[in-house]
């Protein structure tokens, strides 16, 4: 709440003090948008990016959007927008893995968790959001730039988690040689051995949540009532976008590093170019 809070605020003056240059009377106008581009749209939770054993990654994603703009000067107006957008995260857990903490076995021999792992896991959320932004425009001439600041209100439309792979669990002793192990496996009172992973489940996450965002960029007047615009934007969630407790389906604990909850949040960086006509 004090993020919103301050945030607000931020706008407010901004919007005061651009008003306050902006000492030339324009008459109203409006424009319509769509824009389309590339994000780089992270489901980002901290237990996965803090987990040594896991490499996470992400790739853009195409993102949509349409956009309703009224000026009411000629450097400050408010937008309303209607976008589309898929957050990812990939984890995948590869190769020979050993705890450098020991355990007791049943005879009071110490040993070492071994893992052999190929496993692979990816989250995708679905949302559409509506962003609300103030719009400032600098310039003279065809062509401006622009920025904006806002709020983006959201509702997921759906997320899941896909994983695949194997996992085997392997004893690993140590000897009085260094650098020398003896490996004990298939030990199902141990629970050492190979185990098939796969999974396709519903992520359960909130409805709706709350972003901030902004964005720079420029628009350029082709003729009098069309016009051009790329934009250069950055969003995140505030809230935790989990509906409850998901450690299990959220977080791909292969070889159970984390046992704590971590919230997990939405984060977007991109490109847009667009296009759009000036309604009056």
């Amino acid at each position: 709440m004090k993020k919103i809070i301050l945030f607000s605020a931020v706008l407010i003056q901004l919007c005061g003090i651009v008003v306050a240059q902006n000492t030339t009377e324009q008459k109203s106008t409006k424009s319509i948008s769509v824009a389309g581009g590339v994000n780089y749209a992270k489901y980002y939770n901290k237990n996965s990016y803090d987990d040594s054993y896991l490499t996470v990654s992400n790739k853009p994603r195409m993102n949509f959007e349409l956009q309703f703009t009224s000026m009411f000067s000629e450097s400050v107006g408010f937008s309303v927008g209607l976008v589309y957008n898929q957050y990812y995260m990939q984890s995948a857990c590869r190769g020979f893995y050993k705890t450098k903490e020991t355990y007791a076995d049943y005879y009071g021999d110490l040993y070492h968790k071994g893992y052999m792992a190929q496993y692979t896991e990816t989250v995708k959320f679905n949302a559409v959001e509506f962003p609300l932004l103030f719009n400032f425009k600098l310039g003279k001439g065809k062509t401006k730039l622009n920025f904006d600041l806002g709020l983006i209100p959201g509702a997921s439309v759906g997320a899941k988690v896909y994983g695949e792979g194997e996992l085997k669990k392997i004893g690993y002793y140590p000897t009085n040689y260094q650098d020398v192990y003896i490996s004990v496996e298939n030990d199902p009172y141990y629970d050492w051995g190979t185990v098939t992973k796969s999974r396709t489940t519903d992520l359960e996450v909130q409805k709706l949540f709350l972003s901030y965002g902004g964005g720079i960029g420029f628009t350029s007047d082709v003729t009098e009532s069309f016009f051009v615009k790329v934009r250069l934007f950055y969003t995140k969630s505030i809230s935790d976008v989990t509906a409850k407790d998901q450690r299990d389906k959220q977080y791909a604990n292969l070889l159970e590093e984390k046992t704590s909850y971590q919230k997990s949040s939405l984060k977007g960086a991109g490109l847009n170019i667009g296009f759009g006509i000036h309604l009056q």
